[in-house]
This record gives C-alpha cells, structure tokens and sequence, in this order.
C-alpha cells in the first residue's frame, strides 16, 4: 500500500506592509538630496537679500516693500518678501546697482539723492531721484528700472 504525500499548505511569508527595493531607495534618496540642495541654494539667496537690506540700514539705501507682486511660495516660506524699489545713493558703483538688480530682480533700482532740509515735520529729509553719477539719463520713474 502506497502512503499518498499529504498536500500541506505552503508556508505563508511574512509580508511588510510598504516594502521598497533597493532601486527605489537609491531614487528616493536621490530625489530627496535634490530637493535638499535646491532649498539650501534658495536659503542662502533670502539670507543675502536679507543682508543687502540690514545694510541698508547703515548706508543711505532704502527699500520700498511691495505688497503687489509676489516671491515664490518656498522663498516666503524662508522669510523672504518681495521688494518695489531700492534707492541707491547717486553715486553708489556699477558693482553695487549690479549686485542690487540681480538679488532683486522684481524691484526698481533707482539713483537717489538724500538732502537734510532743516525744520521739515516729517523728520528733516528728501529724497530727489537723480542720475547715477556714471549715467546721462534720468532715473525718476519706477515704471522704467535701471539695470546696468
């Protein structure tokens, strides 16, 4: 008499829920570097800005915020905020309205010239749009930006 082998059930592997090949992770990894790197160049571009505009407070430039127009949802995100005008003094250098227009680019780089007018109620100063000491065209309107 033959013995028939019992047909037993294979044994079920343990499955994990979210299981990833090696392939994946590599991509996963990748990607999330890329996004890392993209946000570390983004970071040091606001601290930039940032430090162009705590300058400010030390030279004569100004900046106007703007409320109109809009910096991308990711800069806001690192405390960046957009610029209408920055006012650089009549005589400030190519380099300086350069490195002005390329850290704002939304912004108007006007030449400006700061006068202390005495007995003034709003503070003593005015603020006269002039050419840039290097240039011949008037710089007065906001509607055409100076770029060097």
């Amino acid at each position: 008499m033959q013995i028939e082998p019992t047909k037993a059930d294979p044994p079920k592997r343990n499955r994990r829920r979210f299981q990833f090949s090696l392939r994946s992770l590599m991509i996963g990894v990748t990607l999330l570097a890329l996004l890392s790197g993209y946000v570390v160049r983004l970071r040091a571009f606001v601290e930039e800005r940032q430090r162009f505009l705590d300058a400010a407070r030390e030279q004569p430039i100004f900046a106007t915020p703007d409320e109109i127009s809009d910096v991308p949802w990711i800069r806001r995100l690192l405390g960046d905020r957009p610029v209408l005008a920055i006012g650089l003094d009549a005589d400030a250098d190519r380099a300086e309205r350069q490195r002005a227009a390329s850290l704002f680019p939304e912004a108007c780089i006007c030449a400006v010239r700061f006068e202390h007018i005495s007995g003034a109620p709003w503070g003593g100063a005015s603020i006269n749009y002039v050419p840039f000491s290097d240039e011949s065209a008037p710089t007065s309107q906001f509607n055409s930006p100076t770029r060097p």
